[in-house]
């Protein structure tokens, strides 16, 4: 779901994808690869 502050409408949208979401909980892209190659403990 997504609102617009200036005029306090929301919208629906369908979930991202597993893969989007597992990057943004790492914290972006570069979090993301460095965790899956074994980089960051």
């Amino acid at each position: 779901m997504a609102m617009t502050i200036t005029t306090d409408e929301t919208y629906q949208a369908p979930p991202l994808p597993a893969f989007a979401q597992e990057i943004m909980a790492a914290g972006g892209l570069m979090n993301d690869v460095a965790k899956t190659k074994g980089l960051v403990a």
